[in-house]
Protein backbone atom coordinates (compact mmCIF):
# COMPACT_ATOMS: atom_id res chain seq x y z
CA UNK A 1 0.00 0.00 0.00
CA UNK A 2 2.83 2.21 0.48
CA UNK A 3 3.89 2.08 -2.96
CA UNK A 4 1.05 3.50 -4.20
CA UNK A 5 0.34 6.36 -1.90
CA UNK A 6 4.23 7.00 -2.79
CA UNK A 7 3.27 6.36 -6.74
CA UNK A 8 0.43 8.90 -6.42
CA UNK A 9 2.86 11.64 -4.18
CA UNK A 10 5.02 11.21 -6.72
CA UNK A 11 2.46 12.08 -9.55
CA UNK A 12 1.14 15.09 -7.31
CA UNK A 13 4.91 16.27 -7.24
CA UNK A 14 5.44 15.84 -11.34
CA UNK A 15 1.93 17.98 -11.80
CA UNK A 16 2.95 20.58 -9.24
CA UNK A 17 6.70 20.65 -11.74
CA UNK A 18 4.44 20.96 -14.60
CA UNK A 19 1.78 23.89 -12.90
CA UNK A 20 4.91 25.71 -11.26
CA UNK A 21 6.53 25.67 -14.74
CA UNK A 22 3.08 26.94 -16.41
CA UNK A 23 3.09 29.97 -13.75
CA UNK A 24 6.72 30.43 -13.92
CA UNK A 25 6.43 31.17 -17.90
CA UNK A 26 3.30 33.31 -17.42
CA UNK A 27 4.79 35.58 -14.58
CA UNK A 28 8.18 36.14 -16.65
CA UNK A 29 5.53 37.35 -19.65
CA UNK A 30 3.82 39.19 -17.25
CA UNK A 31 7.01 40.91 -15.98
CA UNK A 32 9.05 41.33 -19.46
CA UNK A 33 5.60 42.07 -21.64
CA UNK A 34 4.57 45.37 -20.15
CA UNK A 35 7.79 46.76 -19.47
CA UNK A 36 8.49 46.29 -23.37
CA UNK A 37 5.53 47.83 -24.73
CA UNK A 38 6.20 50.80 -22.76
CA UNK A 39 9.36 50.83 -24.62
CA UNK A 40 7.30 50.66 -28.18
CA UNK A 41 4.99 52.78 -27.01
CA UNK A 42 7.57 55.33 -26.21
CA UNK A 43 9.30 55.22 -29.95
CA UNK A 44 5.37 55.22 -31.54
CA UNK A 45 4.91 58.52 -29.21
CA UNK A 46 7.99 59.90 -30.35
CA UNK A 47 7.52 59.41 -34.16
CA UNK A 48 4.29 60.79 -33.53
CA UNK A 49 5.20 64.09 -32.69
CA UNK A 50 8.09 64.14 -35.68
CA UNK A 51 4.91 63.34 -37.92
CA UNK A 52 2.97 66.21 -36.27
CA UNK A 53 5.78 68.46 -36.43
CA UNK A 54 6.36 67.74 -40.21
CA UNK A 55 2.20 67.98 -41.15
CA UNK A 56 2.90 71.77 -39.59
CA UNK A 57 5.86 72.41 -41.67
CA UNK A 58 4.18 70.58 -44.74
CA UNK A 59 1.16 73.27 -43.98
CA UNK A 60 3.30 76.24 -44.21
CA UNK A 61 5.33 74.74 -47.35
CA UNK A 62 1.47 74.74 -48.83
CA UNK A 63 0.86 78.31 -48.02
CA UNK A 64 4.24 79.43 -49.47
CA UNK A 65 3.49 77.21 -52.51
CA UNK A 66 0.03 78.75 -52.77
CA UNK A 67 1.29 82.53 -52.83
CA UNK A 68 4.24 81.63 -55.16
CA UNK A 69 1.63 80.45 -57.52
CA UNK A 70 -0.36 83.30 -56.79
CA UNK A 71 2.59 85.82 -57.18
CA UNK A 72 3.54 83.89 -60.52
CA UNK A 73 -0.01 84.38 -61.45
CA UNK A 74 -0.15 87.92 -61.20
CA UNK A 75 0.50 90.22 -64.38
CA UNK A 76 3.12 91.88 -63.10
CA UNK A 77 4.94 89.48 -60.30
CA UNK A 78 7.82 90.92 -57.98
CA UNK A 79 10.83 89.87 -57.97
CA UNK A 80 12.12 90.48 -54.46
CA UNK A 81 8.42 88.96 -53.28
CA UNK A 82 9.47 85.92 -55.23
CA UNK A 83 12.55 85.74 -54.04
CA UNK A 84 11.68 85.50 -50.65
CA UNK A 85 8.98 83.27 -51.12
CA UNK A 86 11.77 80.84 -52.49
CA UNK A 87 13.76 81.27 -49.64
CA UNK A 88 11.00 80.19 -47.57
CA UNK A 89 10.17 77.23 -49.38
CA UNK A 90 13.69 76.17 -49.47
CA UNK A 91 13.79 76.30 -45.55
CA UNK A 92 10.91 74.56 -45.06
CA UNK A 93 11.50 72.09 -47.51
CA UNK A 94 15.01 71.53 -45.58
CA UNK A 95 13.47 71.85 -42.15
CA UNK A 96 10.70 68.93 -43.49
CA UNK A 97 13.58 66.53 -44.56
CA UNK A 98 15.58 67.17 -40.95
CA UNK A 99 12.49 66.18 -39.39
CA UNK A 100 12.37 63.46 -41.87
CA UNK A 101 16.00 62.29 -40.89
CA UNK A 102 14.88 63.03 -36.92
CA UNK A 103 12.77 60.47 -37.45
CA UNK A 104 14.26 57.88 -39.32
CA UNK A 105 16.40 57.07 -36.09
CA UNK A 106 13.26 56.05 -33.73
CA UNK A 107 11.11 54.56 -36.80
CA UNK A 108 14.29 52.48 -37.33
CA UNK A 109 14.77 51.90 -33.11
CA UNK A 110 10.90 50.45 -33.19
CA UNK A 111 11.65 48.33 -36.28
CA UNK A 112 14.39 47.10 -34.25
CA UNK A 113 12.71 46.38 -31.05
CA UNK A 114 9.62 45.05 -32.90
CA UNK A 115 11.78 42.26 -34.35
CA UNK A 116 13.59 41.56 -31.05
CA UNK A 117 10.26 41.28 -29.46
CA UNK A 118 8.74 38.66 -31.59
CA UNK A 119 12.31 36.87 -31.16
CA UNK A 120 12.14 36.97 -27.16
CA UNK A 121 8.21 35.27 -27.69
CA UNK A 122 9.21 32.61 -29.87
CA UNK A 123 12.36 31.90 -27.43
CA UNK A 124 9.99 31.86 -24.14
CA UNK A 125 7.30 29.99 -25.82
CA UNK A 126 10.09 27.70 -26.95
CA UNK A 127 11.71 27.46 -23.75
CA UNK A 128 7.85 26.84 -21.98
CA UNK A 129 7.61 24.04 -24.92
CA UNK A 130 10.64 22.17 -23.88
CA UNK A 131 10.40 22.24 -20.33
CA UNK A 132 6.13 21.06 -20.36
CA UNK A 133 7.60 18.29 -22.72
CA UNK A 134 10.38 17.16 -20.17
CA UNK A 135 7.70 17.39 -17.54
CA UNK A 136 5.63 15.23 -18.86
CA UNK A 137 8.09 13.17 -19.69
CA UNK A 138 9.90 12.88 -16.12
CA UNK A 139 5.84 11.74 -14.83
CA UNK A 140 5.87 9.28 -17.25
CA UNK A 141 8.76 7.92 -16.24
CA UNK A 142 8.37 8.46 -12.47
CA UNK A 143 4.31 6.64 -12.92
CA UNK A 144 6.04 4.07 -15.19
CA UNK A 145 9.02 3.56 -12.65
CA UNK A 146 6.65 3.59 -9.61
CA UNK A 147 4.38 1.40 -11.64
CA UNK A 148 7.26 -1.52 -12.18
CA UNK A 149 7.95 -1.20 -8.77
CA UNK A 150 4.17 -2.05 -7.60
CA UNK A 151 3.97 -4.90 -9.77
CA UNK A 152 7.15 -6.56 -8.63
CA UNK A 153 6.39 -6.04 -4.73
CA UNK A 154 3.45 -7.57 -5.84
CA UNK A 155 5.23 -10.50 -7.95
CA UNK A 156 7.72 -10.67 -5.49
CA UNK A 157 7.25 -9.57 -2.08
CA UNK A 158 10.25 -7.25 -1.83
Amino acid sequence: MRAVERAKRTKKVAWSIAVLSVVLIILTWWIVNPRQERTADALRRSINVYNGKIEEVQKSLDEVNEDIKNELNKDDPSKGELDILYKYRDRYQQRIDALRQERAQPESELRHHEAMMSFYEWILIMIGVIYLSLCFYMMKLIIEHDRDRIKNKHLYGN
